[in-house]
């Protein structure tokens, strides 16, 4: 055993915790300050993971507009993804690896945990062996300790008895609780108690389980499950935390959802299955976690602010750089342009044969000026703004029409308007990007999502109003008043469109055959008028079409329809009540 693998990467773990234990004499103690070490330890490693986790979330959404943009082109795709990761100085596998030591850590715990004899006080298999036969030979039960084959004989391999997965654990307790004798004169034993706030940290949740089972609850069980549930509530409150204040993308939350409902279901596995005293070291871990996730977020988000703004300012910097460099090299360009331009005055007709034309059939007298642009534009001219193309600069178009026969109009701006015209966008598009909590490279996903949402929300709320007019549809044909053998309702609902009129019409007429229903609406002074008449008020000759017509000019308007359903309107308001008080005289006098 002491050649193996497995030995080395326990000692020094097994080692910490036993100085702790020696020191509290407590066992959870001991496992939350090795747990607290150990962070101690990895911090500068885990501030280089955080560190570049936090940078590759800033730049999540700029690398995936690249991989969208080069989709088809890996080889443009990587090498855009490089120049992205040097310009905000990241390194993609910077810290990867310290994310996965805790995993190490804990399975070295579980064997430590598990087997107190050979991994926490490093005692070897032969000092076990002769534990097991002085515990043998004393009378200890041995059916939870030791495995047994079929026969009732104990299971032995290289002449050594084997344990079952929690027999140490078993043996220990069974020693130090009935016959310490035992261990007298075995140098490195050690008294070892699993209670910890009246906890057995060596059982776990399902023994806890059978524990209920059989003596009811008792603190000593409850104490197990309620440290399994917080150790997995943990998991979820240290992710959060550990997102708080970074930039989220799309990509990112998907798998940050993902981890956050696997890591409490291992969390309740392992609490389940395992020792409650990796329950407790998990939960130390958690919070610890929280507390150190809570100081670098607070720390690097500021740092990596300022480094952020920092290297803004290096970039607007060298784009000045740039701009002047160009403008120093286009006075230069005309400069030069300016000593080889050709401009002279020639007789008209001489120009003309040469090709120049005047743009817009402009009157020029025998002597004229002529402009030619390298061979590719001769124009009269009167006079222009600039004795270089050059001079223009930047060329933006703003608008573009049509003014006459095959000639257009082109409006644009030019030099520094134009790139103060770009500045202007491009600040309003941060500031639209920070409205958005995002990225500018990542502003269209988010615009669109908001865009999916509202759509969403706006069918939602049709669905509702749709479902309150029919639900006041059914309580119009309860208090319908009946004429005759017909149902008759008049109703002015104020603020309907023509639209939900007609669904909540519609619905009377067909869920009560011998309906007559009129509606009444007022819409910015307007009166809109609906009427419907059921199959049967139809055949008694009540037609919707005849009601519209004969109530509508009381508003001072008309319409009329089918004769199951019509619409009219009217512009007198105060007259509505009258209207509908018309209705039943009429249907009345159609009987």
């Amino acid at each position: 055993m002491f050649s193996t693998l497995g030995y080395w990467i326990c000692w020094p773990f097994a080692w910490l915790t036993r100085q702790f234990y020696e020191l509290t004499g407590s066992y959870g103690v001991a496992l939350i300050l090795f747990t607290l070490v150990v962070k101690l330890v990895l911090l500068p490693f885990m501030m280089k993971s955080k560190r570049s986790m936090i940078r590759m979330n800033m730049v999540s959404g700029q690398l995936q507009e690249i991989q969208k943009r080069y989709a088809n082109n890996r080889e443009k795709m990587a090498e855009e993804q490089q120049r992205l990761y040097q310009e905000n100085g990241i390194n993609p596998m910077s810290g990867c690896l310290w994310s996965f030591i805790p995993m190490p850590i804990l399975i070295a715990l579980y064997y430590i945990i598990r087997q107190p004899i050979t991994h926490f006080m490093m005692l070897s298999k032969e000092v076990c062996q002769s534990l097991v036969e002085k515990a043998i030979a004393a009378g200890i039960d041995m059916s939870a300790i030791l495995t047994y084959d079929k026969e009732g004989a104990a299971v032995l391999k290289d002449g050594l008895n084997q344990f079952t997965p929690y027999g140490q654990i078993n043996l220990v307790n069974a020693i130090n609780t009935q016959h310490p004798e035992l261990a007298d004169g075995i140098s490195g034993w050690m008294n070892v108690d699993y209670h910890f706030l009246g906890i057995d940290l060596g059982a776990s949740a399902s023994d806890a389980l059978g524990m209920i089972k059989s003596a009811g609850l008792t603190w000593a069980a409850v104490g197990i499950i309620v440290m399994v549930l917080l150790a997995a509530a943990s998991q979820v409150a240290n992710m959060k935390i550990s997102m708080m204040g970074q930039p989220q993308q799309a990509a990112a939350n998907a798998t940050n959802k993902t981890m956050m409902l696997i890591m409490p279901l291992m969390t309740l596995w392992i609490g389940y299955t395992l020792p409650a005293a990796l329950s407790l070291y998990w939960l130390a871990q958690s919070v610890f976690s929280a507390i150190q996730d809570l100081i670098l977020n607070k720390a690097y988000l500021k740092k990596i602010r300022e480094a952020e703004e920092a290297r803004a300012r290096a970039i607007t910097e060298d784009r000045k750089a740039r701009q002047e460099e160009a403008r120093q090299r286009q006075i230069q360009q005309q400069q030069e342009a300016k000593e080889r331009q050709r401009e002279r005055s020639r007789q008209i007709q001489e120009a003309k044969k040469k090709g120049a034309v005047a743009m817009f059939g402009e009157k020029y007298g025998d002597v004229v000026r002529v402009v030619e642009m390298g061979g590719v534009s001769m124009e009269f001219c009167g006079g222009t703004h600039v004795d270089n193309t050059a001079k223009v600069g930047p060329f933006r178009i703003k608008s573009e029409a049509s003014v006459a026969s095959g000639v257009r109009r082109i409006e644009a701006t030019v030099g520094q308007l134009t790139l103060d015209t770009i500045n202007r966008n491009q600040q309003v598009l941060f500031h639209i990007a920070q409205m958005f909590k995002t990225n500018p490279g990542e502003l269209e996903n988010r615009l669109e999502q908001q865009m999916n949402e509202m759509k969403d929300l706006r069918h939602e709320l049709e669905k509702f109003k749709e479902q309150a007019s029919l639900g006041e549809a059914r309580s119009f044909l309860a208090s319908a008043k009946t004429v005759g053998e017909l149902k008759v309702i008049t109703a002015q609902r104020d603020g309907m469109d023509a639209a939900a009129m007609r669904k909540q019409g519609d619905f009377l007429r067909d869920k009560e055959p011998g309906v007559v229903g009129v509606l009444a609406s007022v819409n910015d002074g307007k009166v809109t008028l609906l009427a419907v008449c059921g199959k049967d008020a139809v055949a008694k000759g009540v037609k919707a079409g005849d009601i519209i017509k004969a109530i509508a000019p009381i508003c001072g308007g008309k319409g009329g329809g089918k004769p199951d359903s019509a619409m009219g309107g009217g512009t007198e308001v105060s007259k509505v009540d009258d209207a509908l008080a018309a209705v039943d005289d009429f249907v009345a006098g159609k009987l």
